[in-house]
């Protein structure tokens, strides 16, 4: 009977080490998940921080050089156009609005808007109408001319 009262107590001891063993192997299993959590934020992190910096660092290359040249070349032939260029032309290229009279066009500028319904008309042929009266003032030959020919826009208008 000791034999077997021995046994038992090994048995229990031998059971009580594995036992320890797997809770032990259990406990760093977890530390590990937990660790590689860890290790995945800090990747994350990484990789975006890394993101980030070579966006920056693309950012800040400097461009090809470039042909003084043909630059120069391109824009002499674009002031060339300019140059030549009819205000109808100028007006399309920019995308501006046509207006068809001066009055339109004073209403629009005191106006500052592109709504027909906003324009100011009244105030604009009274600004013309102004202006007409201060070329007459002046006394030049020309002047009453362009008076005339403003105040007729600003009936037209």
């Amino acid at each position: 009977m000791t034999d077997y009262k021995a046994t038992t107590e090994q048995w229990a001891e031998l059971r009580a080490r594995v036992e320890a063993l797997e809770a032990k192997y259990e406990t760093q299993r977890l530390a590990t998940l937990e660790w590689g959590k860890d290790v995945d934020k800090l990747m994350s992190w990484s990789d975006q921080h890394l993101q980030r910096i070579m966006k920056l660092e693309a950012a800040q290359q400097q461009p090809e050089p470039f042909d003084e040249e043909e630059n120069d070349r391109r824009f002499k032939a674009t002031m060339a156009a300019i140059d030549n260029a009819t205000p109808e032309q100028i007006r399309a290229a920019a995308e501006l609005p046509e207006r068809n009279s001066l009055v339109e066009r004073v209403a629009g500028a005191i106006a500052d808007s592109e709504d027909p319904h906003e324009l100011w008309y009244d105030d604009a042929r009274a600004a013309i109408r102004e202006v007409a009266a201060w070329l007459r003032q002046q006394n030049v030959g020309a002047g009453a001319a362009a008076a005339n020919w403003l105040e007729q826009e600003a009936e037209r208008g």
